[in-house]
């Protein structure tokens, strides 16, 4: 059965030529001119070479240097005071989180409860972006 299907396939993929096909340009009875890929039965037609297919040249990737720039006692400390800062930050829209998935609970407009969902969703996306 999986020979059968291969023999299959192959026929069908040796049966469609690849990128062999002709244009033909002629005029028909009005006098329009006409395009196909099928010459006509009657008349004068020109064949046109077959178009190049526009494709991209394979380029190498660029090497990118890697170093290491040597810290400074600055840097070091403007690091940790930005994770402390990220920390607090995390923290305080965490509250807010909780406070907004606090008031969803409690019964209220239609139009209120759209508006703090909008904003939950807005502190959730802030929460995953930044911690």
């Amino acid at each position: 059965m999986i020979i059968r299907l291969f023999y299959f396939c192959l026929y069908i993929l040796l049966s469609f030529p690849a990128n062999s096909f002709a244009l033909y340009v002629y005029q028909d009875e009005n006098g329009n001119k006409v395009f196909s890929d099928i010459p006509p039965a009657k008349g004068e037609f020109k064949e046109r070479a077959q178009l190049e297919i526009n494709t991209l040249k394979w380029q190498e990737t660029p090497q990118i240097n890697h170093y290491k720039r040597k810290s400074n006692r600055k840097n070091s400390q403007k690091q940790t005071d930005k994770k402390k800062n990220k920390k607090a930050n995390c923290a305080k829209l965490a509250s807010k989180i909780e406070l907004h998935q606090n008031r969803l609970r409690t019964k209220q407009s239609p139009a209120q409860f759209d508006k703090n969902k909008q904003a939950l969703v807005k502190l959730r996306w802030k929460y995953r972006k930044s911690c």
